[in-house]
């Protein structure tokens, strides 16, 4: 969605990410709960990560769905750990 949302717009792959990062990072802060700030910039953190991986694979091979495809495995590889390493509440 982001890296399609940049490639319409003409716009840099990193800065919408960071963007959307930002916005995530946001909604964490607003959020009830206690780790707010961890998670926003883990927000942040990620999210340009991402965007980076996209731009740097897309540069390097001009292959757009290989960039999308190489960041959807390293999003998923997170998330997987995210949800495997998290401290139970």
């Amino acid at each position: 969605m982001k890296t399609t949302a940049a490639i319409f717009a003409h716009s840099s792959i990193l800065s919408i990410h960071i963007v959307f990062g930002a916005v995530e990072a946001i909604i964490d802060l607003l959020s009830p709960g206690y780790d707010d700030w961890p998670a926003a910039l883990t927000s942040l953190g990620s999210h340009a990560f991402l965007g980076w991986l996209t731009q740097t694979i897309w540069q390097a091979s001009t292959n757009i769905w290989l960039a999308i495809a190489s960041a959807a495995v390293a999003h998923i590889l997170w998330n997987t750990a995210v949800i495997f390493f998290r401290p139970l509440r």
